[in-house]
């Protein structure tokens, strides 16, 4: 098991997951760039002391979000659940 599959995270990528899902079909470039996030979280939780990691993952959040706002807004609420979930445990 991967620090990932305890991490209090998980429930916000899986929420992140369902959203990717119901998405448009024909928006593969969304499901492109929230599915590349996810991992790019996921191995940041693995990998907590990797510092040029940690600003590429909260740059791609912020992007995310601005990106994501008006056509999805639960998807937004979700990223911004887990940039605010990262920032308080310090990763």
């Amino acid at each position: 098991m991967s620090t990932t599959d305890s991490h209090p995270l998980h429930a916000s990528l899986e929420a992140l997951r369902a959203e990717i899902a119901a998405l448009d079909v024909s928006d593969n470039a969304a499901r492109a760039r929230v599915d590349a996030l996810i991992r790019d979280i996921e191995h940041k939780l693995d990998s907590p002391d990797d510092d040029a990691l940690h600003q590429d993952v909260i740059d791609k959040l912020e992007d995310s979000i601005m990106h994501f706002e008006v056509a999805h807004p639960t998807m937004t609420r979700v990223l911004n659940d887990i940039m605010n979930k990262l920032s308080a445990i310090g990763l």
